[in-house]
């Protein structure tokens, strides 16, 4: 279950708390809840801080806004797979912090390539993504060792290492039901 609206209330911490840094927020992708999140935005001053970029077809302008881009983040609670956005993101040396929705579970080490959130009320999963955030700010050899690590993992996945993952997680699916 996707929670897109928690990376803005993120934005919105970090800016509130460090007026010296400039925070931004690429939102990529298009559907129902878009014009509320534009809404929420605007009610927070965010309107300069946070971009929505729609749905991005073409691979080279994707990859173009990770080059852009610090961090990725996943914000899902539970149910969320393993979706290649997160190989992309990593193939770009970003570090992922993802709250323990599911799939990214599978691939993050915590502190090695990336940070895992527990899921438990909104506010402490903003508290915990901020605290990340300022933490890899203030020590950028872990932000450079993390963005390494994350290279160099992304060269061992292939389409068939993530298949099968994906087809063991549908498997376990079925039998479980």
């Amino acid at each position: 279950e996707k929670q897109p609206h928690i990376p803005i209330l993120i934005i919105k911490e970090l800016i509130s708390k460090d007026k010296n840094n400039n925070f931004y927020l690429n939102i990529v992708g298009d559907g129902s809840l878009k014009n509320k999140l534009v809404e929420l935005a605007k009610e927070n001053y965010l309107d300069d801080n946070v971009k929505f970029l729609g749905w991005i077809k073409e691979r080279d302008n994707l990859f173009e806004i990770y080059k852009q881009s610090d961090i990725f983040l996943l914000t899902s609670f539970k149910g969320e797979g393993l979706g290649l956005v997160i190989f992309e993101a990593m193939s770009q040396g970003l570090p992922i912090l993802s709250t323990k929705c599911g799939g990214p579970e599978e691939i993050i080490e915590d502190s090695k390539n990336g940070f895992l959130i527990e899921i438990k009320d909104e506010n402490y999963i903003i508290n915990q993504f901020v605290e990340k955030i300022e933490y890899l700010i203030h020590n950028p050899q872990v932000y450079e060792e993390i963005s390494k690590n994350n290279i160099e993992k992304a060269k061992e996945w292939t389409a068939e290492k993530f298949f099968a993952i994906m087809r063991q997680n549908i498997l376990e699916l079925l039998n479980n039901e």
